[in-house]
């Protein structure tokens, strides 16, 4: 679970390209809502998501890479993941504290 470059590449596509299919796609992601980018995320990065909260990704801080991939994991993910519930919440408390840091 130390391979925090899935998590960069999906939420900000692949570092090499500069194709407008992806900043189409990319702009869909953070600013859109949809049902299937939701189920995509839950499916791709729940285990990390419930990882972060229970500090088995410590190895990401390591780097400024990591750090980023750990705060959209406890930030961004949970909004798609848990949608509509109370849960969506829960890790408020975490991502904070790792974007100040």
């Amino acid at each position: 679970m130390d391979d925090y470059t899935s998590v960069l590449e999906f939420w900000f596509g692949p570092a090499d390209c500069c194709d407008s299919a992806i900043a189409n796609r990319q702009d869909a992601l953070w600013w859109g809502k949809s049902a299937a980018t939701d189920a995509e995320i839950r499916r791709c990065f729940e285990a990390l998501v419930l990882a972060a909260e229970s500090g088995k990704l410590e190895a990401w801080k390591a780097s400024a890479d990591g750090w980023l991939a750990l705060i959209l994991v406890l930030d961004q993910f949970p909004r798609n993941i848990y949608r509509g519930t109370r849960d969506m919440y829960r890790f408020d408390d975490l991502a904070p504290g790792a974007c100040r840091t």
